[in-house]
């Protein structure tokens, strides 16, 4: 592991910065929806659903 080079790359996340303007906005109903809605969607991804 001794000279290797490693490449870090920062970025700013729109996302995140979207969500913390939402957050507290939402019912609990409304956040849960979502929240089951995000769920399915990490499913899809992983191949769990």
């Amino acid at each position: 592991m001794e000279h290797e080079n490693i490449v870090v790359t920062i970025r700013q996340s729109l996302v995140k910065k979207g969500l913390r303007e939402i957050a507290g906005t939402l019912t609990h109903e409304e956040a849960e929806e979502m929240q089951e809605l995000i769920e399915g969607e990490f499913e899809k991804i992983e191949g769990d659903g």
